[in-house]
């Protein structure tokens, strides 16, 4: 049996430094950056590391070229949708980057013996990656499941017509799967936070953007 960690939106890394604190250090990292400046971070610090596997690509449930639009402030706020209302979106910066279909690069990748943490970190987008991999029966061979819901980010037009009722089938099927989704929150000590890729500041590098 493999031990996997799924990290959807690596950010800075401080996925990878709890995950290898919290879950082992011989866990297998799988971890998806889509905003090409951090990810160029990400290989700079961890391209030794044979169980840390980086990903210049969005996570969602379909295979796509998208543009992921970029606070013009904070690190951790890009998102695929321009509906998405903090941290100063700008529909004028982005970057274009392949997305990928999260149930597909599961089954292709991975087996229901194999133990599988999957934290979602992904600034709207976990709805319809859940969602379809309920829909697709993937789901089923998730261990774990941690992350962060961003429902107050959207319009309540959209909380109404689109995300609540994807929310409501998702726990549905959680709960068929007795998953629970478990709130990540990353604590590490100050030796730990060296290993980020920025500093404590956490804005947005723009000045790198090409």
């Amino acid at each position: 049996m493999r031990k996997i960690f799924l990290d959807c939106g690596a950010n800075r890394g401080q996925s990878i430094v709890y995950a290898k604190k919290q879950f082992g250090s011989d866990i297998e990292i799988y971890s998806f950056e889509a905003v090409t400046i951090l990810f160029n971070k990400l290989i700079d610090k961890w391209k030794d590391d044979s169980n840390v596997h980086l990903y210049n690509q969005a996570v969602w449930d379909k295979k796509d070229k998208v543009k992921i639009y970029l606070s013009t402030e904070w690190s951790d706020a890009s998102t695929l949708y321009l509906d998405k209302c903090d941290r100063k979106i700008d529909k004028d910066i982005y970057n274009e980057v392949e997305s990928i279909d999260l149930a597909e690069f599961i089954k292709n990748n991975f087996t229901p013996e194999d133990y599988i943490i999957l934290k979602l970190d992904i600034e709207g987008a976990e709805y319809d990656v859940l969602y379809h991999l309920a829909q697709t029966g993937i789901i089923s061979y998730l261990n774990e499941v941690w992350g962060e819901w961003h429902l107050d980010k959207f319009p309540i037009e959209r909380i109404v017509n689109d995300l609540g009722p994807k929310q409501d089938y998702i726990f549905e099927k959680l709960f068929e799967y007795k998953l629970t989704f478990k709130d990540w929150h990353v604590q590490l000590d100050d030796n730990e936070k060296t290993l980020l890729t920025l500093d404590s500041s956490n804005k947005m590098p723009l000045n790198e953007l090409k």
